[in-house]
Order: C-alpha cells, then sequence, then structure tokens
C-alpha cells in the first residue's frame, strides 16, 4: 500500500527529472560542442545561440 509520503517522493523524483531534462536541453543551447574550444570558436557560437534566441522568443510574444 502506498503511503502519502511515498507518493510525495514520487512527484518530487518526477520534478527533479523534469527540471534536469529542461536545464540539459537549455544548456546545450549555449555552450559549444567539445570540438569547439578555442576561445574565438566559442566566442561566435554564443552570438549565434543568442540570435537565435532573441529571434525565437521575439517571435513567440
Amino acid at each position: 500500500m502506498k503511503t502519502r509520503a511515498y507518493d510525495a517522493r514520487l512527484s518530487i523524483g518526477r520534478l527533479l527529472a523534469t527540471v534536469i531534462s529542461i536545464f540539459s536541453a537549455l544548456r546545450n543551447l549555449f555552450v559549444s560542442p567539445r570540438s569547439k574550444r578555442n576561445a574565438l570558436q566559442i566566442h561566435t557560437h554564443r552570438l549565434t545561440t543568442m540570435a537565435e534566441w532573441k529571434a525565437v522568443t521575439e517571435a513567440g510574444s
């Protein structure tokens, strides 16, 4: 028989998994792949990503 505490732990676990999944997806947008590690490529990647992010968020408004 499930208890309320057990149900609460499951709920928290699901919430944590969702938050981690969303965080990982967003992080992947802004952190360049390992193959691109020199400063110029990282800078270019961030500028491109921020421009894309801005375009998407403005289009949704």
